[in-house]
């Protein structure tokens, strides 16, 4: 996928907003401890141990501002926001399995703590409060929104497993992946905030565009991260990605150029440890120029994501979404 040349984007020295005022939060957080307390069981503890794991809410952030920024809070916002949290959340559970991840915002992960089964089955039942949430008939809409994104992001969890160590990936194939995997849910969230908040068919569209380029922006500012960033920010290992076989897109464009391609097959020749191998591509990386090209990537997308929000009319919820789209950008973890 090639980003417009032609794209401009003057990004205004913007201080960091706490988004924890923000309407509705609080009571989302409320529903999400109800979750967690209404059984009294092993369950409830680990679904405390992976709501409170340190998350950014971005998702039922995006849900709340959304719907303000088109329409008056009502409570089947703080609903969507709640569900579309549990649904991230169930996500994270089943892909530190899949990835076989220790940590998790620098805390043991739930499969580590609880072991596999039973944290697959967390995942399982966060997935079931979510839906049980979603199926109020107001709700229904949503519902099938919701539903359609997880089975995008299930689709691009399978199609990120098939492509590992695959060094023949190509862009269209990444931004295919981290669509699923991110966007779709990110759209989501801003498709259903507009949708209940009462937004017009341009505004919601207007919003979902937003979602997506926020989802490609923010997947690929973590893809930067994973090269860039330090362990105590991020809160996993950096270069955990490649290690595990993820190609991703600083690695996807250093090898096109045939030269460096070269250079990285002669390193798998030479050695099977993927530690040393991340090692040589990573300082091969920091040299190339392709990490601040994928940075800038990123600010192509939050650019066309701050453009997606002009039919808007004014208020302070437009403008907090488009002082969270420059956070993204910003973000070290």
């Amino acid at each position: 996928m090639n980003i417009p040349a032609s794209t401009v984007c003057v990004e205004k020295d913007t201080h960091e907003i706490n988004f924890s005022n923000i309407q509705g939060r609080q009571q989302v957080e409320h529903e999400l401890q109800e979750v967690i307390t209404k059984r009294d069981s092993l369950i409830s503890e680990m679904c405390s141990h992976i709501i409170h794991s340190g998350g950014k809410r971005l998702r039922p952030l995006l849900v709340l501002l959304s719907g303000q920024s088109v329409g008056k809070m009502n409570k089947n916002l703080i609903k969507i926001a709640t569900a579309a949290e549990l649904i991230h959340t169930a996500s994270l559970a089943h892909d530190d399995i899949i990835d076989q991840s220790d940590t998790r915002r620098n805390k043991p992960a739930l499969n580590a703590v609880y072991g596999n089964d039973k944290a697959a089955l967390t995942g399982d039942y966060l997935f079931a409060e979510a839906f049980n949430i979603l199926a109020l008939p107001q709700l229904t809409p949503i519902m099938r929104i919701m539903v359609n994104a997880i089975q995008e992001m299930c689709d691009g969890e399978i199609n990120e497993g098939y492509d590992l160590f695959n060094w023949e990936v190509t862009e269209t194939a990444y931004f295919k992946r981290i669509y699923q995997k991110t966007g779709v849910l990110i759209a989501a969230c801003c498709e259903a905030g507009a949708i209940i908040g009462g937004g017009s068919e341009k505004q919601v569209e207007a919003l979902r565009h937003y979602g997506i380029n926020m989802g490609y922006a923010f997947q690929i500012i973590d893809d930067f991260l994973d090269f860039t960033g330090k362990q105590e920010k991020v809160g996993k290992p950096v270069g955990n990605d490649l290690c595990q076989g993820i190609i991703t897109l600083p690695v996807i464009r250093f090898l096109q150029n045939k030269n460096n391609k070269a250079k990285v097959q002669e390193m798998m020749v030479e050695t099977e440890n993927s530690a040393i191998v991340f090692e040589h591509i990573n300082h091969l990386l920091h040299h190339s120029g392709m990490l601040q090209n994928t940075f800038e990537c990123a600010r192509e997308y939050i650019c066309m994501a701050k453009e997606s929000l002009k039919c808007l009319p004014e208020s302070p919820y437009k403008h907090l979404l488009l002082n969270l789209a420059d956070q993204v950008i910003k973000r070290q973890n």
